[in-house]
């Protein structure tokens, strides 16, 4: 382990800071500081330091700037420094982490691993290390990781609106799949949508309430303990209990509240216990495990709030379900009804059905919510014939959008499923414009519109109608000076951008993706593809690739569930067509992956705060059994079997280790 900057590396800061800055050289001219600081730091030179203390001279709050200077002090071990560096980018722009390469691309790749391991080391306890953890892990893209650290940070520190920024927090969305989680037993997407919601409103108690039961069903207690408190210390009774009450999450959180309330269980160890198990219906048990709280703690508020909401209330259990798992009456208000969500109102989108896009937006439709439901709301509205409402959503959209997405071509025609269906849709626009050739919203929308498909003559036109009347407009005045510059002049072609490919042609542009070791930009390939064709034969498996390389664990088994569906494994006489290793264009990158799943099932590693079980064990296992090594597949799915000893097994995975039995036997 590192131990410390190298004298080597600090000694040039160090004597910049002593010595005075010089922003220019010799000439008397001023060079790219920023530039040759890039370079050096890349190239491992002790000049990166030198360089960019000049070009932080230049801008003292310039967001590049500040990024540079940050990613420097990281590389030099510097880490309180880089702390403060890289919350002033951000706080200069929101977005100056969000399109940087890999930390291996920017400094020397054999330092990253060791300063990553050493900064985790000493974040423990340290909200401003915690906070730089978890920003340097999101550039490097281990996003899991990150939202380990950013939850901890502000832990540690309270409101911190840059973490919720940056783990991309999604409010109201967050908390209704953190819910459909617990109900579903999935703890890791519980825990993750629940600490985004944590993120994006620290003061709401129900989001760390929400994590804590799924941290705790997970058997990660010492973590849920910490979520219960920072919980208790933000509720409102009735409020809290009430939505607790309606939560019924599946039955494996009430028999980990069993486990906790055991004859030697310490006060945190049976409020966590009431919790569980009142969320589970089990209200006799959640009551004594309150009482014994008070017997602990007479001024425990939230073991009396608990204990008095079952008495006035008169709840009882249900009849016990095989004699162990009472379920607790449903409440009046509750529902089974699914929450729509953003994919429903795409596959909407996709079949040009508006009304039910807009059906399901509505709910999603606030303050905060999050900028993508605002572009899908512009796109249905338009379906609609609303054009003024059109346009105050698209300015919403645009207002929160980075430049990339504002100008990303063809933004639009990727949601719908074929170029006919765009075009019947943009005729709306063109028909309203027709009969009103003066009005400027159908002249603002139709800018945007031809933008998005290359065709800049033609959205110039349309904006100098819209300026008479929108010239205030800050939408329209980023418009024309984003038309004015160098690269906005001329038309990608005369027709505009050609048509997007066909699902099976994205799918063979995400294979060459996956084979240049590109597993985000394949795995989006992949999803576009899905979008438009989910019976794409092989398309499953290389979602599944896709997330195993990027060491999502907890989807490549939701992945791998639905492949042994696909292939009725269950039903069939034990194989499973699971090809890996072909898809990489290097084996020794697939063996590192499989390498690191394995250790993840062995040191129970963690993923998003929550320790893998059965998931990485049924993972590892399809893998090997794939690849012929049965002895190593039937470990780990018998592991996988021991691990969901109280749930339904999966038959496939089933038929899988009775296979490799018989294969070893």
């Amino acid at each position: 382990m590192i131990q410390g900057a190298p004298l080597a590396r600090v000694a040039p800061l160090l004597l910049v800071l002593a010595c005075g800055l010089h922003a220019q050289d010799a000439n008397g001219e001023t060079p790219d500081w920023l530039r040759r600081a890039q370079g050096a730091l890349s190239a491992g030179e002790a000049e990166a330091a030198r360089y960019s203390v000049n070009a932080l001279k230049l801008k003292p709050m310039g967001a590049p700037e500040n990024t540079q200077m940050a990613l420097c002090l990281f590389w030099m071990g510097q880490f309180d420094d880089a702390a403060r560096h890289t919350r002033r980018a951000l706080a200069a722009d929101g977005n100056a982490l969000a399109a940087l390469p890999v930390l291996a691309q920017r400094m020397p790749p054999g330092d990253v691993g060791p300063r990553l391991n050493q900064l985790a080391l000493r974040a423990e306890a340290d909200a401003e290390l915690c906070f730089l953890t978890g920003a340097l892990l999101l550039v490097n893209q281990d996003r899991h990781r990150a939202l380990a650290f950013l939850v901890r940070a502000e832990e540690l520190a309270g409101a911190d609106g840059q973490a919720a920024r940056l783990s991309g927090a999604t409010g109201d969305r967050a908390v209704q799949r953190g819910i459909a989680g617990l109900r579903d037993g999935q703890w890791h997407d519980a825990a993750r949508s629940f600490a985004f919601a944590a993120l994006d409103a620290p003061g709401i108690a129900e989001h760390y309430t929400g994590l804590a039961i799924a941290l705790a069903a997970a058997r990660d207690y010492a973590a849920a303990r910490r979520m219960l408190e920072l919980a208790v210390a933000r509720y409102e009774p009735d409020r809290l209990l009430a939505w607790v009450h309606a939560l019924r999450p599946h039955e494996a959180a009430g028999t980990a509240g069993k486990a906790l309330a055991g004859a030697d269980a310490g006060a945190s160890d049976l409020r966590l216990a009431a919790l569980l198990l009142f969320a589970a219906g089990r209200y006799g048990a959640a009551g004594e495990a309150a009482v014994g709280v008070l017997v602990k703690d007479r001024l425990d508020r939230f073991a009396y709030d608990v204990k008095h909401y079952i008495e006035t209330r008169g709840l009882k259990d249900a009849a016990p379900v095989n004699g162990d798992s009472p379920a607790g009456p449903p409440p009046d208000d509750a529902t089974d009804k699914p929450q729509p969500t953003l994919d429903d109102a795409r596959r909407h989108l996709r079949r040009s059905d508006f009304e039910s896009a807009l059906k399901a937006l509505d709910p999603l439709v606030r303050e905060g919510a999050e900028r993508e439901v605002f572009r899908l709301l512009f796109v249905a509205l338009v379906g609609r014939d609303s054009m003024d409402e059109a346009a105050t959503a698209l300015q919403v959209w645009w207002d929160k959008a980075p430049r990339d997405e504002r100008t990303r071509l063809n933004a639009l025609r990727d949601l719908f499923a074929r170029a006919e269906q765009f075009d019947a849709w943009r005729q709306r626009v063109l028909a309203v414009r027709a009969a009103s050739p003066n009005a400027a919203i159908p002249r603002l929308l139709n800018t945007y519109i031809e933008l998005t498909r290359g065709r800049y003559v033609a959205a110039r036109e349309d904006l100098v109608v819209a300026k008479i009347e929108l010239g205030a407009n800050e939408m329209v005045k980023a418009l024309d000076r984003l038309l004015l510059e160098e690269g906005f002049r001329n038309d990608i072609t005369p027709d505009g951008v050609p048509d997007e490919p066909t699902p099976r042609a994205l799918q063979g542009q995400g294979d060459r993706a996956f084979k240049a070791g590109d597993w985000q930009g394949a795995r989006r390939l992949y999803l576009r593809a899905a979008e438009a064709d989910a019976g794409l034969p092989f398309l499953t498996v290389a979602l599944l690739r896709c997330d195993f390389a990027l060491g999502d664990y907890a989807g490549a088994y939701l992945r791998l569930v639905q492949l042994l569906d696909e292939q009725k494994v269950a039903g069939g006489d034990g194989r499973l067509q699971l090809p890996m290793v072909d898809a990489y264009s290097d084996a020794a990158a697939y063996a590192a992956h499989l390498e690191a799943l394995r250790k993840t099932c062995h040191e129970g590693g963690a993923n998003g705060g929550i320790k893998l079980d059965a998931g990485a064990w049924a993972l590892y296992g399809a893998l090997r059994f794939a690849e012929g090594a049965f002895k190593d597949a039937a470990f780990a799915l018998q592991k996988w079997r021991d691990f969901t000893p109280d749930r339904q097994p999966n038959t496939g995975l089933l038929k899988l280790l009775e296979t490799a039995n018989r294969r070893i036997g």
